[in-house]
């Protein structure tokens, strides 16, 4: 047991979906541009994308301190290789892996008008995280 409310719950496993999903499309898409990590799976390889293949995408709750947005969620883009990318190319990643989060967020949580900004060196979702009457 979790100790967790319900709909918190569900708000965690939705959230999740998008994150795997992401963390699918980006490995689809540029997997194979670089070695693999030698301590990591392949992709597709286990049961959680986020522990194959290069990628390892994630998001992390933060109470906002400093920033512009507030509190939200980081999107936490890692990578698995030996071979580090460009700045540039890392910087791209980020930047696709953002707007496919928001396009997974739109999917899964129609009502919520949840966004990725930039915030610093990292995008954020912000909006709704309201779990309504508990």
């Amino acid at each position: 047991m979790s100790g967790q409310h319900p709909k918190s719950e569900a708000w965690d496993r939705a959230l999740q979906t998008a994150v795997e999903a992401v963390d699918r499309e980006m490995e689809r898409r540029h997997g194979q541009r670089f070695k693999l990590g030698w301590n990591r799976a392949a992709s597709g390889t286990t049961a959680n994308p986020q522990m194959d293949g290069i990628f390892n995408i994630g998001v992390k709750f933060t109470l906002g301190y400093g920033s512009l947005y507030g509190r939200g969620y980081l999107l936490d883009v890692q990578l698995s290789t030996s071979e580090l990318p460009s700045p540039a190319l890392r910087a791209q990643w980020e930047k696709e892996a953002a707007e496919l989060m928001q396009h997974q967020l739109a999917q899964i949580f129609p009502e919520r008008n949840l966004k990725l900004e930039r915030d610093g060196r990292n995008y954020k979702i912000t909006g709704d995280f309201s779990l309504g009457e508990v």
